[in-house]
């Protein structure tokens, strides 16, 4: 019966936090956003193609009227205080126009720009309206058929029109926007009938449903520590936590000094100029640096950019190895008949052996004896040497004209290899005699076993080992 309660507990236990931990392990989605402007102005004109005169009108028309398309109707419509950010993207936009009355002619064809501006100013007189630069972008409202008094009708999308207008560098949310609704290059495919084929709105809306971009802010950044630290070269690394949402202008620079300058950047010895790439999230950001002086700490930090502003991080250090009372280790010395094989490590802070010889004597200095190598490698073989002649060698490390002190050695070539007093090993006792099968000749089965080697061309004693590893097989089995 506990065991029972106990289930209960742990179930309900279970049902009540489960939402909340699907709360805390979902992360939340990004909504757009939609916005929705009635338009704040019309300003609307036609053209006549008898007199071919522009006039402006009150009429909130588009289409044609009178005879075979003698007069084209379109209009201007301004949008006051558009609060769309700058960049945003555009997923969807629309006009949504409510008619003023009943309309049953067919078939209107219409354009739908926008003004390129970063903000526009309200309409003046017909030669304003038609000076004004028109988007790119571009959508057409065509097959518009009956519409009826005091009903909405929507466009198609004009997202890319919208989108055009909001990404130009000077936009700002709340600028004032136009959009051309017009059918004045005779879209509209009308026969000769006198009487209103027009589309008008007592209400025109745009509608559009955005996402805002990623507001952008300073990067952060991580000085890590120096890496390949030598006597006189290092490599100083940072990470880039985050490009601060402006990943197209994130620069870095340098400063370093045997000082620390933790609270001012600007005061380190030596401060490196804006780097020209750019970096996002992610990057390890590396410079190599030379010319130090060993056994001296330096410090250094590093400073990042984007278009919000500049992050400092902060100050690290490193100490330089010293290059005094070091010298090569693990000397080992490898004779044979003619040559020997050398090899070391350098002590810490070095680059660069120099390993010179001399026979039957160590050389005193770095100017006795023979040269025998000058270069970062840490092992040598000395070659065309006498056998039985004795060789003495002495390696230094080398950095940047500091010599660390050495180590030596002493080797004895050895004599050509002979075999004499080398002798065979005797094998075990029995380790080559044949088996001795013939124990079992009066064993019914012993001419059986020999016949069936014979007639399979095994030899007889690869025949009865055959033989007893089957017993062997069948008794195990049996048991």
């Amino acid at each position: 019966m506990r065991r029972i309660n106990l289930y209960k507990i742990l179930l309900a236990v279970f049902v009540a936090f489960c939402p909340i931990i699907t709360l805390l392990t979902i992360p939340a989605p990004a909504y757009a956003t939609s916005a929705n402007f009635t338009a704040a102005s019309t300003y609307c004109i036609n053209y006549n193609t008898v007199t071919s005169t522009w006039n402006p009108t009150v009429d909130r028309w588009v289409g044609c009227v009178s005879s075979c398309n003698d007069t084209r109707y379109g209009m201007g419509i301004r949008f006051t205080a558009v609060n769309i950010p700058q960049g945003a993207t555009i997923n969807s936009a629309y006009l949504a126009v409510t008619s003023s009355g009943n309309y049953i002619k067919d078939t209107v064809n219409s354009l739908i720009q926008g003004e390129d501006a970063d903000t526009a100013a309200a309409f003046t007189t017909v030669a304003n309206y038609q000076g004004r630069t028109r988007t790119t972008a571009y959508t057409t409202w065509n097959g518009i058929s009956h519409w009826s008094n005091g009903v909405e009708y929507l466009s198609g999308d004009i997202s890319d029109v919208v989108q055009e207008i909001t990404d130009r560098t000077a936009w700002v949310s709340g600028n004032n926007m136009v959009i051309f609704w017009d059918d004045h290059n005779a879209y509209s495919s009308q026969s000769c009938i006198i009487g209103s084929i027009i589309r008008g709105g007592t209400t025109i809306k745009l509608v559009v449903d955005y996402t805002a971009a990623a507001a952008v802010v300073a990067p952060t950044i991580t000085i890590v520590d120096a890496s390949n630290v030598g006597s006189s070269s290092a490599s100083l690394n940072l990470f880039v936590n985050s490009d601060g949402n402006d990943p197209n202008d994130v620069a870095v620079r340098w400063g370093y000094a045997t000082a620390t300058h933790s609270t001012n950047f600007s005061a380190y010895t030596t401060i490196t100029a804006w780097s020209t790439d750019n970096y996002t999230t992610g990057t390890a950001v590396l410079l190599p640096i030379t010319g130090l002086t060993a056994g001296i700490p330096y410090y250094f930090n590093a400073q990042a950019q984007n278009s919000a502003g500049t992050t400092t991080g902060t100050e690290s250090t490193f100490t330089t190895p010293s290059l005094s009372g070091l010298s090569p280790s693990n000397f080992i010395l490898l004779p044979s008949a003619d040559q020997v094989s050398l090899q070391w490590v350098l002590p810490s802070g070095y680059s660069q052996s120099v390993l010179r010889y001399s026979a039957n004597a160590i050389p005193a200095d770095n100017t006795s004896g023979s040269l025998l190598l000058s270069s970062s490698a840490t092992s040598y073989t000395h070659a065309g040497l006498v056998s039985g002649t004795t060789y003495g060698y002495r390696v230094w490390g080398v950095e940047s004209g500091s010599w660390s002190t050495s180590a030596t050695g002493i080797v004895t070539t050895k004599g050509t290899a002979s075999t004499s007093g080398l002798s065979t090993p005797t094998s075990p006792f029995r380790w080559l005699t044949d088996t001795d099968y013939t124990t079992m000749n009066r064993t019914f089965f012993y001419p059986i076993v020999n016949n069936i080697g014979d007639s399979l061309s095994m030899p007889r004693d690869t025949a009865w080992v055959s033989f007893a590893l089957g017993i062997t097989m069948l008794i195990g089995f049996i048991t």
